[in-house]
């Protein structure tokens, strides 16, 4: 890829980001963070939890 077609991809991720107005909502129940896979397909986009280190 070149810097023009990295940007390009890089904006389309902040688009299909911002189109999700549920995944800009902060982490619920003791949660610390949570992650997106923007690779997937649109319909099979899922929230990626880490695990729950208090239960470990």
């Amino acid at each position: 890829l070149n810097m023009a077609e990295h940007w390009a991809a890089g904006e389309r991720d902040v688009d299909l980001s911002m189109r999700h107005k549920d995944w800009l909502e902060r982490p619920q129940n003791g949660e610390t963070m949570v992650t997106y896979d923007l690779t997937a397909e649109e319909a099979r986009v899922a929230a990626q939890r880490p695990p729950d280190l208090a239960t470990e």
